[in-house]
C-alpha cells in the first residue's frame, strides 16, 4: 500500500509503475485502487497508458483487448470515448514526453473499448468481466458506486458516523465478484474505487481479506475524516457511559481545519447520545451551521433534525440537497427518510434518479410497493415482488395472491377470510390481519376491522396492527359506527391490544397520544370512561405473582442527610465535567461512591421525596443533578431498575409543588429509558399514570396504570402499593368508589406481605374514610348515618348529638 502523493503536473499523484513494476500481473486476479486523489478519469487514464503500453518478450500485447467498465449516464459513445481518449493522450505525454501518433491512437482506439453498466449492480459489472475474452483486461471506474444484491433493511436511516461504512461492503461484494469472473474468464481486472482507503480498521480489513485482489492504498492523513477517526471509537465509548461534555470540549480542541464542520460536529454527538432536546436547541440557535452542506452531510443533519422532532428543519434541508450529487445508498436513505417527514419533492426527485441509475434498486422497488399496499393493491405487487432478486420477497407472492383472491369475493366475511388466508400462509399472521383490517376499513366496516385486528391475543403487537386498530377505533367514534353500538368485548380488546403494545413500546408518544384521543370524553363521552374502569377491574383481577423484597427496615433505612451532602460534593463535581448527559444513561465510576450503592439510592430517594424549595430554574436544574447522580448510582446497586423510582419520586414531588409541566417531562422520560424489559415498562407506566393522575390529566393516568398492570405479570410488594394507591386516586376522581375502595384492599395486602402493615396503614386507612365521606355525599338520605358509622365509638343505639369524639 502507498500514500496518496500531492500531484502539480495534472496527474493523479499515483505511481502506477512503481505498482505494476513491484506487483506485475496476472491471469484470473487483479488490483484494486483505492486512493481518491484528482479527477478519476486521470487515473484510468494513467492505468490504460500502463496496460496498452504492455507486451509480451515477442513484441505482442499482453492484453487480447482492454475494457473500460463505466457507470450508467446521460452520455453518449461518441462523448464517453473523446473524453477518455483525451485524458489518455495527456497521460501519455506526461509518461514519455511526447503525444500518441495518428497510428497509435488507431490502434488503441481498436484495443481499448467502453462497456456501460446498464445499472449500478455489481453483478452487471461482473457479467462483463466474465464475458470478456481470454487475456483480456477489465477496467472498472468508480467501483464504489455499485452495489452487491445484499440489500439494507428498507427503510435504514442514513449512517450518521463514517461515510466508508456505507460503500465498503458493497465494493468488496463488486471485488469478490470480479475476481470469480476474471478466474472463469482468465482475465486481469483493475477496479479503482474512486475513495480514499477506510480509515476504521474493520473496513480495512474487509478489502485485505479479498484473496486474489492485490491492493494500492492512500489517503491524506489529515482529511477531516482522518481526524475525526483517530477520535469516534473514545468518543464512542464515553457515549455508550452517558458522558458528552468532555466530547464537545475536546472537539474545541480539533485543528482549526475542522473549524467549519465543529457545530454539527457537536450535535452529532449529542445525536448519539440521545439528547433529542438539544439536538434541536442547538440546529435551531445555529441556523448557519446548516446552510450551504454538501450532500451528504445534508442529509445526515436533516436525518438527526427529524428524530429531535424539527421537522421543519429536516424539509428544508431535503428541498435544497443536490440528489444528484448523493451516492446511490444515501439515495435510497433520502427517499425513506422524505417519506417519514413527507416532503413531496424530495420523495419524486429520490424516484427520479434511482429510475434512472438504478431502476433496479430495491428501495425503488419496495417504495412502490408500499404504494401499491396503501391502494390495496395485492395483484400488482404480488407481480412486481415477483421480479425481486431478494428470495424473501419473491415468498410473499402467493400470500398476495391468496390475498387478493379473497378479498374480490362478492359475498365478504373478514373474520373468514383472515382465518383462510393464515392457514394457507402462516407465517405472514400479522400482515393478513393487518391488509384485511385495512380493506375493511376502506369499507367503512370498522367493527369488522377491529374484529379481525384483535382476534389473535398471543402475537406479538406491531406498530402496523395498532395502527390499524387506532383507524378503526377512530372510524368507529367518528364515522359510521357509533362506540356505543360495538360490542364492548370488541372495544375492550381494541383497548387491551393497545395496552400490550404500549407496554412493549412505552416510548411510542404517538400510539399513546392516538389512544388516549379514541377514549376520551370529547370521542366517546362516558362510555369510554366505563370501558377504562371495566379494563382496569380485569387486569387487576389477573394473577400476580409478587417479587420478595428486603425486610422494611433496608427498605425504609437512608444513611443521615450529612453522608448523602459528603456523597454529592463529591459527585455533584464529577456530573459537572460529564456535562450535558442525558439523565439516566450516565455511569458513575464506582471509585467515587462512598458507601454502599443501596444506601445512597435509598438516601437519594429521600432527598429527593423532600426537596425544596422548587421555585426557580436553578431549583429545577439542582433537583435533575440529584437524580441523575441517583440513577447513575442505581446502576452498581442489587437493583438496578430503582432509576425508574427515583424518577417516579421526584415527578410526583415536582407535581404536588405545581410544577406540573417539570413532573410530566419526567413522566415521559421514565418512558424513554424504560427499554425493552417488562419490569422497567411496568415502573415506567406507574410513574407516568401517577404524575398524570395528580396533574389533572385523568385519561392519561388511567392508560398509564392500565399499561401498568399490563406490562409484566410479577411486581414487588411495594410496586403494588403504589399501583392500588394510583388507581383508588383514578377511581375516586371518576367517583367510582365502591372500585377505589377495592384497590385499598389490594394496598393494605401489599402491605402486610413485607411486613410494613403497622407502620403505614394509617395512608389507607385515611384514603379509606375520604372515600366514605364521598359515599355519604352521593348518598344525602343516609349521609347522617354514613358519616356517624365512620366515628371510632360511634353507637346506632345512642342519642344523636352527644358523645365525644364526634
Amino acid at each position: 500500500m502507498s500514500e496518496k502523493k500531492s500531484s502539480i503536473d495534472g496527474s493523479s499523484g499515483v505511481d502506477f509503475h512503481a505498482w505494476y513494476e513491484k506487483n506485475g500481473l496476472a491471469w484470473g486476479a487483479g488490483d484494486m485502487f483505492v486512493v481518491a486523489g484528482g479527477n478519476p478519469s486521470t487515473r484510468i487514464a494513467e492505468i490504460l497508458a500502463i496496460l496498452a503500453s504492455s507486451f509480451t518478450e515477442d513484441g505482442k500485447p499482453v492484453f487480447s483487448e482492454i475494457i473500460v467498465v463505466q457507470p450508467p449516464g446521460s452520455a453518449g459513445p461518441d462523448e464517453r470515448k473523446s473524453a477518455l481518449f483525451r485524458h489518455l493522450v495527456e497521460a501519455v505525454v506526461r509518461s514519455r514526453g511526447r503525444a500518441l501518433e495518428t497510428a497509435e491512437l488507431d490502434v488503441l482506439s481498436r484495443r481499448i473499448s467502453i462497456a456501460v453498466s446498464p445499472d449500478l449492480q455489481a453483478a452487471s459489472v461482473c457479467s462483463i468481466v466474465g464475458a470478456a475474452k481470454q487475456h483480456a483486461a477489465v477496467v472498472v471506474e468508480q467501483g464504489a458506486l455499485y452495489r452487491g444484491v445484499e440489500p439494507s433493511p428498507y427503510g435504514a436511516r442514513p449512517a450518521l458516523g463514517m461515510v466508508e461504512d456505507s460503500w465498503v461492503p458493497h465494493f468488496a461484494t463488486l471485488c469478490e465478484g470480479a475476481i470469480l469472473a476474471a478466474r472463469a474468464s482468465t482475465s486481469y481486472v483493475a477496479i479503482d474505487a474512486n475513495k480514499d482507503w477506510p480509515l476504521k480498521e474493520v473496513n480495512q480489513e474487509r478489502l485485505l481479506a479479498i484473496d486474489g485482489m492485490a491492493v494500492l492504498a492512500g489517503g491524506d492523513p489529515d482529511a477531516p475524516d482522518a481526524i475525526l477517526a483517530q477520535h469516534l471509537a473514545k468518543w464512542s465509548t464515553a457515549i455508550a457511559r452517558g458522558v458528552i461534555g468532555p466530547i464537545l470540549t475536546e472537539i474545541d480542541t480539533l485543528p482549526s481545519s475542522l473549524d467549519g464542520i465543529k457545530p454539527l460536529l457537536k450535535v452529532q454527538m449529542m445525536h448519539k447520545a440521545g439528547l433529542q432536546p438539544m439536538v434541536e436547541q442547538a440546529l435551531r440557535a445555529e441556523p448557519g451551521s446548516t446552510e450551504n452542506l454538501a450532500p451528504v452531510p445534508a442529509l445526515q443533519v436533516a436525518e438527526m433534525a427529524a428524530e429531535a422532532g424539527a421537522t421543519d428543519i429536516a424539509r428544508a434541508l431535503m428541498q435544497e440537497i443536490d440528489f444528484d450529487r448523493l451516492p446511490l445508498e444515501s439515495i435510497e436513505a433520502a427517499l425513506a427518510l422524505s417519506k417519514r417527514i413527507g416532503e413531496p419533492g424530495a420523495i419524486q426527485k429520490c424516484e427520479d434518479i434511482l429510475q434512472e441509475r438504478h431502476p433496479t434498486s430495491l428501495a425503488l422497488m419496495h417504495h412502490r410497493g408500499d404504494a401499491m399496499l396503501e391502494a390495496g393493491e395485492f395483484i400488482q405487487i404480488a407481480r412486481l415482488l415477483a421480479t425481486s432478486p431478494v428470495e424473501d420477497d419473491r415468498r410473499m407472492v402467493g400470500f398476495y395472491e391468496t390475498l387478493a383472491a379473497g378479498l374480490s369475493s362478492s359475498e365478504l366475511d373478514y373474520q373468514v377470510l383472515t382465518r383462510a388466508v393464515i392457514a394457507a400462509h402462516p407465517q405472514q399472521t400479522v400482515r393478513a390481519r393487518v391488509f384485511i383490517a385495512r380493506e375493511a376499513i376502506r369499507a367503512q366496516r370498522y367493527a369488522d376491522a377491529l374484529s379481525v385486528v384483535t382476534e389473535d391475543t398471543e402475537t406479538d403487537v406491531t406498530v402496523s396492527m395498532v395502527t390499524a386498530m387506532l383507524t378503526a377505533l377512530e372510524g368507529a367514534v367518528l364515522g359510521g359506527d357509533k362506540a356505543a353500538d360495538l360490542e364492548p368485548e370488541l372495544l375492550q380488546a381494541a383497548v387491551l391490544l393497545g395496552l400490550r403494545y404500549l407496554t412493549s413500546h412505552p416510548a411510542d408518544a404517538r400510539v399513546r397520544v392516538r389512544l388516549v384521543d379514541a377514549l376520551s370524553a370529547q370521542s366517546m363521552g362516558l362510555f369510554g370512561i366505563a370501558l377504562l374502569v371495566d379494563t382496569a377491574l380485569k387486569l387487576s383481577s389477573a394473577p400476580l405473582a409478587l417479587r420478595e423484597i428486603e425486610a422494611l427496615d433496608a427498605w425504609t433505612t437512608a444513611p443521615p442527610a450529612d453522608d448523602i451532602a459528603a456523597f454529592l460534593r463529591v459527585a455533584l463535581p464529577w456530573l459537572q465535567s460529564a456535562s450535558p448527559m442525558f439523565v439516566g444513561r450516565i455511569d458513575i465510576p464506582k471509585e467515587l461512591l462512598t458507601q454502599d450503592p443501596d444506601k445512597l439510592v435509598a438516601g437519594i430517594q429521600r432527598l429527593l421525596e423532600h426537596y425544596e424549595p422548587l421555585d426557580t430554574p436553578i431549583d429545577i436544574e439542582s433537583v435533575r443533578n440529584i437524580l441523575a447522580i441517583g440513577m447513575a448510582v442505581a446502576r452498581h446497586g442489587s437493583v438496578p431498575d430503582a432509576d425508574l423510582s427515583l424518577v417516579r419520586v421526584l415527578a410526583v414531588r415536582l407535581a404536588l409543588a405545581s410544577r406540573f409541566q417539570a413532573a410530566r417531562d419526567y413522566a415521559e422520560h421514565a418512558l424513554q429509558v424504560a427499554g425493552e424489559s417488562k419490569a422497567r415498562s411496568r415502573l415506567a407506566w406507574l410513574c407516568y399514570g401517577d404524575v398524570y393522575q395528580r396533574t389533572g390529566n385523568t385519561i392519561d393516568g388511567m392508560v398509564g396504570a392500565l399499561c401498568c398492570l399490563a406490562a409484566d405479570d410479577s411486581a414487588s410488594p411495594d410496586q403494588v402499593f403504589y399501583e392500588s394507591i394510583l388507581l383508588y386516586r383514578l377511581m375516586r376522581e371518576l367517583r367510582m368508589i365502591d372500585a377505589g375502595l377495592s384497590f385499598l384492599d389490594a394496598a393494605r395486602k401489599a402491605l402486610q406481605s413485607f411486613g410494613a402493615h403497622d407502620q403505614y396503614v394509617h395512608r389507607i386507612q385515611t384514603l379509606e374514610l375520604q372515600a366514605r365521606s364521598i359515599q355519604a355525599r352521593q348518598d344525602p338520605a343516609h349521609a347522617r348515618a354514613r358519616l356517624e358509622a365512620l366515628l371510632p365509638d360511634s353507637d346506632p343505639q345512642r342519642p344523636h348529638g352527644t358523645g365525644a369524639g364526634r
